[in-house]
């Protein structure tokens, strides 16, 4: 099946699964991960039918892209894309799943973050527990971004593929761990400072 964004699309919020529904092509639909509370919404909203627009479906490719090189089969990535474009879409909170325990780096610090971008998240107890994410949206210092790979820690809390969190930007490495050994970028990186 081709999955091409077009105004057949839309999504619903189905209450029996607590999840978003993409309707694409016809009556094929696509569970998204998301919830209403998930996405920092108060569950008590009513969600209509919301159709796709030009935005959505250009946001659809540019995610596409940003992550195509990354080792994912085809069907993952169109899956990352499309919940990455129901972030942007029902996400109005500006802090969701704040990730407090992560290493300052500040290698960012001379520039921001740009949508669509991989970089990984370091937590401050552990060079073991490095995890990548692709960040969705970035607003006051920190960037929303869903996590990629195998999951990342935060103290006792783990977040897995898909997840939404809310990361300081000076706490984004631009260096991510699915094609890099990240523990020697790190140990390089000290010596160097």
């Amino acid at each position: 099946m081709r999955i091409e964004p077009n105004n057949d699309w839309y999504w619903e919020y189905s209450r029996q699964r607590r999840k978003f529904l993409l309707h694409i092509n016809g009556n094929n639909m696509l569970l998204t991960q998301y919830g209403l509370k998930d996405l920092g919404l108060d569950p008590d909203s009513d969600i209509d039918t919301v159709s796709i627009n030009v935005d959505d479906s250009s946001m659809f490719y540019v995610f596409i892209q940003c992550i195509l090189d990354l080792p994912y089969t085809r069907m993952e990535k169109i899956q990352i894309a499309i919940n990455a474009i129901t972030v942007l879409k029902f996400c109005k909170a500006e802090t969701i799943n704040y990730i407090d325990n992560a290493r300052r780096f500040n290698l960012l610090a001379s520039r921001t973050p740009s949508q669509g971008e991989v970089l990984s998240v370091v937590p401050s107890f552990s060079n073991n527990d490095i995890g990548d994410v692709l960040v969705l949206k970035v607003c006051n210092g920190r960037s929303i971004c869903m996590v990629l790979g195998t999951g990342l820690k935060d103290g006792d809390k783990s977040y897995n593929f898909l997840d939404v969190v809310t990361v300081d930007n000076e706490c984004l490495y631009p260096v991510y761990k699915m094609n890099v050994d990240l523990n020697s970028e790190l140990q390089l990186k000290s010596i160097a400072l």
